[in-house]
């Protein structure tokens, strides 16, 4: 007798239940634990899957959270706002930077507030403030975030809650944050209850813009260095400020340098007192309407009224206003100023300058108030008022008027606005009119000019212009022999030329005039397009070209075909009509192979990448190709000829599904899949877009080999024409190729026979009876698949759970499979895999004369008989024991 050893774990478990009808034997399957179904059918189900028991590492992970800090780092104004004003003036020269105790102050602020809630935290590289309230009573105060954060490493901030500041408290709020380059939510800051914004922008280098337009600013007395430092803002609107009970602004604008236009219009300043460097190194500013400003009270600030620094007055207001043509103040009364000393320096490009209204009646210090650089020196107009006055002609000297006029080079000529001034013949230069000056006869409007006379201008124009050719282009000015301009007519003036407007060449032009005589030059040129073949770096990849022709010829460039390159776009117009306007063209190009952006993904069913991981057995990979164009690419200059799209599909995928091709624009695009060859492929015009994104599913086989590699790869071909070109352009790309790795699958019971039937009328015998079955739902397959690996093996058993029975009457041990009683206890061995070499589904038939059904003599019992048959697939290889 043979003995089965069988392993315990089970693996897969399938249940059959067998019937014997009335007056006949037949059987019928049903699900464990399941309704009985028709007494003509047996159903097989695999059960739930019990894998061997195992242990199961599991870690954690845990996370914490660290906490930043970083020294204080309090940081003087002198990098910026110290020469805000005129350094030999101390009281104008006083930094709005913190004490020498300001970091010991930071580090005990709490006795420096009223109250302090601000609440902050710092996400990155981005400080974010939730409100709070700030009421501070003291003044002078440095950052008020240096030694609590990293200052240096904040580029953003952003608030989000409500922030009040009152009194002083938001003097130097933001102050120092030098890499910050925006600030969001000031519309949530009240500053309606401050009396100061001193400093609170102060030395934010990188700021870029600021929104400071609803702020209430009607409370505030003091915006001294307010903005100071922020050179980098290129805009600021403040026009809808209410700036009534402002007394102090010193330094207010001082060194933004980037600003280019301010709009002060609605201004009123009837309390204004000092103003000493509110616009001091604002070198980019073109234009300044500040002609309306109240400057009446305007003095000398008093230690009372600002116990940091005293003095003030008009102190260095437009030093370093270094783009500012033009400047009228001829509405502002002075009668209350002291100082003006530096108050126009360093104006290079100052041609008009009226303060006329100026009283300088109570002024002590007017040192270098006209200081320019003689060198650039653009000053023409300057107009005095009958108030205007030098204390004393050193205090003249002082104020650098005489430099206005060089007397080598410039002579003055007056022209009388308000009071009678007698001059002799010969015009008076800038240092006799200062060492003839009696306080009476200075008022007027000043010109200086060049002396000579009769001045014309020599000019360039292209050929074939002559319709726009004035002669009186070339005349700029003359003067009589006092240097004054002359009164004659310029319809009096004769000229006489040989020009040829359609040749090149320098011509001369005769002018002549019953006093003067003299000759200039109209040089006539071919305008002339550089052609130039540039990459991506602006660097020369192929040789320049030149196109000379005359204004109004039409023209059309070519860019050239480049080895290892692809043309990308153009700077100006590669055809056209010549004008004077007409600039150089420029070809970009690019790397041909960096034209085409190519992207293969794999993901699985929960978008998680499977790029160089593992998958099992029939999962679902989903693909995704990217087919993008480089965006320096302009589409303008291209239209598509063709693209060719290839993709094989690898050996071990199956059920391709979901295949679609779409352009940027949403439209989709008809792909193609060869089934037989396993190909993906597209081969037409689609339209050109920017980008093309092919995706598609797949699943893996269940015979696939276990560690087997999944690899997917794209090849492209793009063919695209331009009018630019002579040729058309062709980019091919192979995309990056994704790898998944097939992981090892468990044993596991594919399918049983669904039913088997073993005849639905059977007699009851005296003798022993033996019976095949005769019909089997589904087939009499029985199929394994083993994904573990090579060098594994498996059993398959097959036993009654319950023997045939009618209800009362019991076939015992009545079927069999190739002589192997299925009983109840130990069942039959139905096939044994010692050793696994593939991952081939292993089919086992079950065969009509495999297994009987055998009943003996007295045995049956007319009724119908059922029971159920297990099939047990162990994950070990039988062993036999005789």
């Amino acid at each position: 007798m043979t003995n089965k050893k069988i392993n315990k774990t089970v693996t897969f478990v399938s249940v059959t239940t067998i019937a014997l009808g009335s007056l006949g034997l037949y059987s019928s399957s049903v699900l464990r634990n399941a309704t009985p179904l028709k007494a003509d059918e047996i159903n097989t189900e695999v059960l739930e899957e019990t894998l061997p028991t195992s242990e199961i590492a599991q870690s954690m992970v845990d996370g914490s959270l660290a906490s930043e800090t970083s020294e204080s780092a309090v940081m003087s104004e002198s990098e910026d706002s110290s020469e805000e004003v005129i350094e030999s003036t101390e009281e104008v020269a006083t930094s709005e930077s913190a004490s020498e105790g300001n970091t010991s102050q930071n580090e005990n602020s709490s006795s420096l507030f009223n109250t302090d809630t601000i609440q902050y935290s710092v996400e990155g590289t981005t400080l974010v403030i939730t409100g709070g309230v700030l009421e501070h009573l003291i003044d002078g105060v440095g950052a008020y975030f240096a030694g609590k954060i990293d200052m240096s490493s904040i580029t953003e901030i952003n608030i989000t809650g409500e922030v009040t500041f009152i009194d002083a408290g938001a003097n130097a709020f933001f102050r120092d944050f030098t890499n910050v380059t925006s600030i969001s939510g000031l519309e949530k800051v009240d500053v309606s209850q401050c009396t100061m914004l001193r400093g609170v922008f102060v030395n934010m280098k990188s700021l870029l813009s600021i929104d400071l337009s609803s702020w209430d600013v009607s409370n505030v007395t003091n915006t001294n260095s307010l903005f100071s430092g922020c050179n980098s803002l290129t805009e600021l609107d403040l026009s809808a400020w209410k700036v009534n009970n402002i007394r102090s602004s010193r330094s207010m604008f001082g060194s933004m340098t980037s600003l280019e236009k301010l709009d002060l219009s609605g201004w009123e300043t009837e309390n204004l007192i000092d103003m000493s460097g509110m616009f001091v190194g604002m070198s980019k500013i073109t234009e300044l309407n500040i002609n309306h400003f109240d400057v009446s009270k305007v003095a000398s600030v008093s230690q009372e009224y600002d116990p940091q620094t005293a003095g003030g007055g008009m102190a260095t207001a437009f030093r370093g206003m270094s783009s500012l043509k033009a400047l009228d103040l001829s509405n502002w009364k002075t009668p209350s100023l002291k100082r003006a000393d530096g108050l126009f320096q360093n104006m290079d490009s100052l041609e008009y300058l009226d303060i006329s209204g100026f009283d300088m009646t109570n002024i002590t210090n007017q040192t270098g108030m006209f200081d320019l650089n003689q060198e650039t020196l653009v000053l023409k107009k300057i107009v005095l008022g009958e108030d205007f006055s030098f204390k004393d002609s050193s205090v003249a000297g002082e104020s650098g008027f005489s430099s206005l006029v060089p007397p080598t080079e410039l002579k003055l000529w007056g022209r009388q606005n308000q009071q009678t001034m007698k001059f002799d013949s010969i015009p008076k230069t800038a240092e006799q009119l200062e060492s003839e000056y009696n306080g009476q006869t200075l008022s007027g409007t000043w010109t200086w000019l060049d002396y000579y006379g009769i001045y014309l201008k020599e000019e360039t124009m292209y050929i074939n212009q002559e319709p726009l050719w004035d002669p009186k282009v070339h005349l700029e000015r003359v003067t009589d022999e006092y240097g004054n301009i002359s009164d004659w007519d310029t319809e009096d003036v004769q000229y006489s030329h040989d020009i040829d407007f359609s040749k090149t060449g320098k011509y001369e032009i005769l002018y002549s005039t019953e006093h003067f005589e003299s000759s200039t030059y109209l040089n006539l040129i071919s305008k002339i397009i550089n052609i130039n073949f540039v990459n991506e770096e602006n660097q020369v990849i192929g040789e320049q070209e030149k196109f000379e022709g005359g204004v109004g010829e039409e023209y059309q460039f070519k860019a050239k075909s480049i080895d290892d390159y692809i043309l990308a776009s153009v700077e100006g117009e590669a055809s056209g009509v010549l004008t004077e306007e007409t600039q150089d063209v420029t070809f970009k190009y690019i790397k041909l192979d960096d034209a085409l952006e190519l992207k293969q993904e794999v993901f699985n069913t929960d978008n998680t990448s499977l790029d160089g991981k593992t998958a099992n057995k029939e999962d679902t990979l989903n693909y995704k190709v990217t087919i993008r164009l480089n965006d320096l690419i302009d589409l303008d200059h291209y239209t598509l000829n063709n693209l060719i799209v290839s993709e094989v599909i690898d050996p071990s995928l199956e059920d391709i599904t979901n295949l679609k091709m779409m352009n940027l624009e949403g439209d989709e695009v008809e792909i193609e899949l060869d089934s037989d060859n396993k190909l993906i492929t597209y081969n037409d015009v689609a339209g050109l877009s920017r980008e093309w994104v092919i995706t598609y599913n797949g699943k893996i086989s269940r015979t696939a080999e276990t560690g087997a590699e999944i690899k997917e790869v794209a090849d492209i071909t793009l063919e695209l024409d331009s009018n630019l070109l002579d040729s058309a352009s062709t980019i091919i790309g192979k995309s990056n190729e994704v790898v998944t790795i097939v992981e090892a699958s468990p044993l596991s019971l594919v399918k049983a026979p669904l039913s088997i039937n073993y005849g639905n009328s059977n007699k009851i015998s005296s003798s022993t009876q033996k019976y095949e079955y005769q019909e089997v739902s589904d087939d009499n397959r029985i199929i394994i698949n083993d994904g573990r690996g090579v060098d594994t093996g498996w059993s398959l058993y097959g036993k009654m759970e319950k023997e045939l029975t009618n209800g009362s009457s019991i076939l015992e041990s009545a079927l069999s499979y190739k002589g192997q009683t299925l009983d109840t206890v130990n069942g039959a061995l139905i096939y044994n895999q010692e050793k696994t070499e593939n991952s081939n589904d292993v089919v086992i038939e079950i065969n009509k004369e495999d297994l009987l059904l055998t009943v003996l003599p007295g045995q049956a019992r007319i009724g119908d008989y059922e029971g159920t048959i297990i099939w047990s697939l162990m994950d070990t290889p039988a062993n036999e024991i005789n």
